[in-house]
Order: C-alpha cells, then structure tokens, then sequence
C-alpha cells in the first residue's frame, strides 16, 4: 500500500495592488494499492540418471496490497530436459505460465514435469530457475524477478543385463530316467534387475520333479525378484516319461522376464536343449568333482588350408558353464580374432565376426578357468594351430586339395605323348615292310616315293635323236642303186621309234593309284605307332574317369 499527501497555497492582490497574505490548504491524503509478488522454485531429485523424471515446483505470492492484473512465469528447461507436462496450462505464444487477477495475499504453485535425456554424460550439472513478470490491476508493467536456481546431478547410468541359458547333464535318456537342467541367468549389467522370472517350459513326455529353489517355485514358474550382479543359477529335475517313442527328440525351453530396478522392463530372452529317448544303455554323467577335458575340435591341430570362413568347434566331456567361455577371458584367438560363440548341446561354436585372413596361422587356447556346470574347470589349458588355404586356391567339401594337380598332370602328361608320337611320325618317314603290297607296288598314299617309274619317265629326252636321223631319210632312193644298204640296216632307227614316247603316253597308269588312297588309312592302325596311340588315349580316359569318381 502506497500513500501520497498534497497541500496547496493561494496568493493574490486587490486593484488598488494590494496583497493580503496568502492562503494555504490543508493537505490532502490519497492511498494507493499495488501487488506485490514473490516467487521460488524446488526440485525433488539432487541427483538423477539418465531416462529420469525430475519434479520442479514454483511457488509464488501476492504480498502487496494490490491485486496483480497478471503474473507470467518463464522457465526455460536446460537443454539435457525435455518437457513432460505442467500443471498449468502453457501459453505456446510466449512458453509461459499465467496466472490472471492474482489477489493480495493470496499463494499459489505451480508443477514442472521433465526427462532427463538419454544421452546426459555422467556429472552433467542441470541447472533450473524461473523468472516472473506481473502487472496491476490496470495491465501496468511493475516488474520482473527471478526465483532461486537448484540444480540436479546427473550420475552413471546403471542397468542390468540378463540372458537365461539352459543345459542338460545329459542328451539322451531312457524311461523313468531322470536328466538335470541347470538353468543360468548371470547379471552381467552394472544395476540390480527387479521382478525377474524364469519359466519352464516341458513338451509331453518329459514332466517336472523337483528344483533347487523349491521356496520361489509356482509350479513351472520361478519368481526370482530381484536380481544382483554377478553369477546365478539353479538346477531343476526333470524325468522321461514310460511310454515315451524310441528316438523321440523332447525340448525343453526355458523363458526369463525382468526389469530394472526402477520398473522399466528390460528385453526377455530363452534358451532350449534337447534330450533324445532310447532304449539303449545310457551312458552316466561323470560323477561329480571330474574335471572336464575336451575331447573333440575343428579344425583340427596342426590343419592346413582351412577355408577362411571356417568356425571353431569345440566338444567337451562334460556340460559346460557357457559364462566361463569367453573371447578374451578364457579364449583367445591369435590376431586378435573377435568372434561370438553359441552352443548346440555339449559343443562350443565359435564364429569369427570377420572372415579369416587367407594364408595366416591361427593359434586357438582355452584355458583352465573354464568351468563345467559343476563348478570344476578344464583340466588342462588347450592350445592348437590351425592355417587357412593361400589366397587363390581351392578347397573342395571333400578336402582333395590334390585333385587339380593331378588333373595338370594328366594334361601335360597327354600333351607330351602327343608330341612324342608327332616326332615319332616325323622321324619314320619310310612305312615299315608290311605297309607294302605283296606285288611290290607301294602304298597309294606314297605314290611319289618309288624311284623306279620316275627313270622311266626320265628318258623323254631321248627322242630328240630320232627326230635329227629322218634327215637323211630322204637318202634311201639312191641307196637303191648302190648296195652299201647293209651298213645303213646297222643304224637302223626303226627299232628306235617303237620306243618312242610310246612309254610317256603309257604314263597314265598312275591315274589307277588314287583309288588305293583311301586304303592306307585302314591299315594305319597296324602300325606300331598307330598302336601306340591308341594305348595312350586308353590309359588317358581310365585316368580322367578314376579321377571324374
């Protein structure tokens, strides 16, 4: 409340000029109302995680005399908030709060409702504080404040993090033949775990009996509630039914549900395993303080041209505590190999995330602080070698990496009895004696080799003589008159010209000769070559079919 006082004086003159005293009011007293607001703020978490809700409360207050036209406050959120809701509603143009015709004396509150973001580092301060604007009665400005700043830590963010894993001491059963299950459900995270539940789950023909934990059983269900880090499990007992078929392969599942410890449900999970019905004599589980060994791996020691997106296999003597089995704990891979592992039964798969160098020794340990579900660790630390194949080459399924090399050789082999039988061919010009007729006359196909009728031919020139001796033919009539004749009947020419070129025209007895050329071909294959031949390509095709198989 505001109040003003005012007094007036009053002088004046006459018209001969003459001034009285002057006159003064009393004062006048006028009060004047106005609001007067206070504020604050509060929060309820100190300290909060990631995904936390944090509360912030406003309060505020007329203190004045006056009833304020409006009170507007502000709160602007840090950035690693997200706003939730108010419980008031909030004016979008200006992201504010009012509150209209706020009258003296009167209180009032006000709720803010936020997440702290996911992504909030550990440490981060939040920092929070509200600012308030109010006017009179008549919508006049009369100011602006801002309330007390609190702040919230942020802390780690902790979480569980649980996956069941289910094993069985045994993977085949007869009737009435009881077969343990261990269930494992280690916490691996860095919060406690709330509310967690297993389930059993048993197919007909296999049929509950008795569990380690019988106080949080419900039939086949377990209420393990709240969970802590580190290792747990428990051991259920289960029996095969009389009745049950030979060879029946009977799964049983194992299902677990939890959250963490502020009631966010976190990811289920299950795991099975199998256990197949005979009536053969079944062969018992080691007795208890055995210490497992392993009694199988692939690839095996010392085994070379591995394909390069080979796994690792391991089988064990004995069930096995798969949270002992780690890469980096108990395993170890050479080369810094990162890889998953998964279980089918009593055999360890471990699959490298990236497939294998080519051409690269790879060397695998396990070690004894590997455990058995008993609790008794590896008797001994393993440690194999294993190389993958050299870039470029083949690995068939069936490991006859020597296949393509006996296929070359095959080859050149083929190659160098060909060329073998080419020189051979060469060198063996003339055909040997039985090639020949018994008339003496050669093969068609050499037709151009005898010598004999190329003499023949040879002595075409020989006729030109004769055609020089008819020139003193003309002589003969005055010979008639003399009879020297006796002497030209020597030198007669006339025998000669019976042997005239008579023999060339005779020549075309050749022409005879091209019909026996297709004739040779047909007793090629008497020849020792020929023979030779044929065993060759005989032995070739019995080795490629030996090698097809």
């Amino acid at each position: 409340m505001l109040s003003l006082s005012t007094a007036a004086n009053f002088n004046y003159s006459l018209p001969n000029g003459y001034e009285p005293a002057g006159i003064a009011t009393g004062p006048a007293l006028t009060t004047v109302h106005r609001p007067i607001i206070d504020a604050d703020i509060s929060v309820d978490l100190a300290s909060a995680l990631p995904g936390d809700i944090i509360n912030y409360r406003i309060n505020y207050r007329n203190n004045g005399s006056g009833a304020a036209g409006d009170i507007a406050i502000r709160d602007t959120l840090d950035p690693q908030l997200e706003l939730v809701n108010s419980s008031l509603p909030m004016n979008i143009s200006d992201n504010s709060w009012h509150i209209a015709k706020f009258i003296p004396g009167n209180n009032g509150s006000m709720t803010i409702t936020a997440r702290v973001k996911d992504d909030t580092t550990e440490g981060k301060v939040v920092r929070n504080l509200a600012f308030v604007n109010f006017t009179s009665a008549s919508g006049i400005q009369l100011g602006m404040l801002s309330t007390n700043e609190v702040t919230t830590t942020i802390g780690k963010l902790t979480a569980p993090n649980i996956t069941v894993l289910l094993t069985t001491d045994r993977s085949a059963a007869s009737w009435n033949q009881t077969v343990n299950l261990t269930a494992f459900f280690n916490n691996t995270g860095d919060g406690n775990a709330s509310n967690a539940i297993i389930t059993l789950e048993l197919p007909a023909g296999m049929t509950l009996v008795s569990s380690s934990i019988e106080a949080n059983r419900l039939g086949n269900l377990w209420n393990l509630s709240s969970v802590s880090t580190g290792e747990h499990n428990f051991t259920m007992v289960v029996k095969i039914e009389p009745g049950t078929a030979n060879n029946t392969v009977l799964t049983a599942t194992a299902r677990l549900n939890y959250s963490d410890a502020r009631g966010k449900s976190r990811a289920p999970s299950s795991s099975d395993i199998s256990v197949k019905v005979t009536t053969e004599p079944v062969i018992p589980p080691p007795p208890p303080g055995t210490r497992p060994t392993i009694i199988d791996r692939t690839p095996a020691p010392n085994a070379i041209d591995v394909g390069s997106d080979t796994t690792i296999q391991v089988r064990f003597s004995a069930p096995m505590n798969p949270f002992t089995l780690t890469i980096g704990s108990t395993i170890f891979i050479s080369s810094n190999v990162d890889a998953t592992i998964t279980w089918s039964g009593d055999v360890m798969v471990i699959t490298p995330v990236k497939k294998l160098k080519p051409g690269t020794k790879y060397t695998v340990t396990i070690t004894t602080d590997a455990k058995d579900t008993g609790g008794n660790q590896l008797d001994k630390t393993y440690t194999w070698d294993f190389t993958t194949k050299a870039k470029g080459t083949t690995v068939t399924p069936e490991g006859n990496n020597w296949l393509p090399l006996v296929l070359v050789a095959a080859v050149i082999i083929g190659v160098c009895a060909a060329i073998g039988l080419a020189f051979r061919r060469k060198k063996d010009k003339a055909p040997p004696a039985e090639d020949y007729k018994p008339s003496g006359e050669p093969l068609a196909g050499e037709a151009l080799e005898p010598p004999k009728e190329e003499q023949k031919v040879e002595p075409e020139p020989t006729p030109e003589p004769p055609k020089e001796e008819p020139k003193p033919e003309p002589k003969p009539e005055p010979t008639t008159e003399q009879k020297p004749e006796p002497p030209k009947e020597e030198t007669k020419p006339e025998p000669k010209p019976e042997h005239k070129p008579e023999p060339p025209k005779e020549e075309p007895k050749p022409e005879p000769k091209p019909e026996h050329k297709p004739e040779p071909p047909k007793e090629e294959p008497k020849s020792e070559t020929a023979k030779d031949t044929a065993k060759i390509d005989t032995e070739l095709e019995v080795l490629l079919k030996k090698l097809s198989q």
